[in-house]
């Protein structure tokens, strides 16, 4: 999406770009080429800067010739060529629609004269959890009962939603999901979850559960 207001104009270099930056990685710093163009009369005095969508944790900054600026000066009918450098956050976790924010230009002394340029930003996935447990066997006897605690590492760049469920459970035995079964652990965190194993005492001998 380009917007052009008032005689300025804020591109990405090659104009057929879509905006769209991919398979980018927490950590990463990468470049967007763009091009101010001004058809304001006279010297104006422009600030560059994103916009409020712009992620937390995430930084960037401006550039032209290499020098890192806030504003520049342009003239009615010039063209400027500029570098945004964002770093993506450290924490920064993968979003399917990824993360969408605008570019600014504005005139200091006339706020209405703005362009802006919008940009996504999408992570590339990468997936995993890991289960554990301090404990993963314990001998039972009829009318007895244990509470296993079940740890769920979500290794993925992403929040997701683990569902628990046990099968081949024997007869006169029952498997409780005391907080339930169905966890969203957010992207590089874990939860501990209790689940209650009881057996009646009706119960036949059996070696494991799953």
């Amino acid at each position: 999406v380009l917007t052009r207001s008032f005689g300025l104009s804020l591109t990405i270099v090659p104009q057929s770009s879509s905006g769209i930056f991919i398979n980018k990685q927490a950590g990463q710093q990468f470049e967007v080429d763009l091009l101010l163009e001004s058809a304001v009369e006279g010297k104006n005095n422009i600030r560059l800067y994103v916009g409020d969508e712009f992620p937390n944790g995430w930084s960037y900054s401006f550039k032209e010739n290499g020098a890192t600026v806030t504003d520049v000066t342009i003239n009615g009918g010039e063209s400027k060529s500029l570098d945004l450098f964002i770093t993506v956050g450290s924490q920064a976790v993968y979003k399917e629609d990824g993360d969408v924010f605008d570019a600014y230009a504005k005139d200091i002394s006339d706020s209405s004269v703005v362009a802006k340029k919008q940009l996504t930003v999408i992570l590339a996935y990468s997936g995993g959890f890991e289960l554990s447990s301090l404990k993963f066997r314990e001998t039972l006897a009829p009318e007895d009962s244990y509470t296993f605690q079940l740890t769920i590492e979500n290794k993925a760049n992403a929040n997701d939603k683990f569902t628990l469920s046990a099968t081949s459970v024997p007869s006169g035995w029952r498997v409780l999901f005391i907080n339930g079964n169905v966890f969203e652990v957010e992207a590089g965190r874990t939860l501990s979850v209790p689940i209650k194993v009881e057996v009646s005492d009706e119960a036949v001998s059996y070696t494991h559960l799953t």
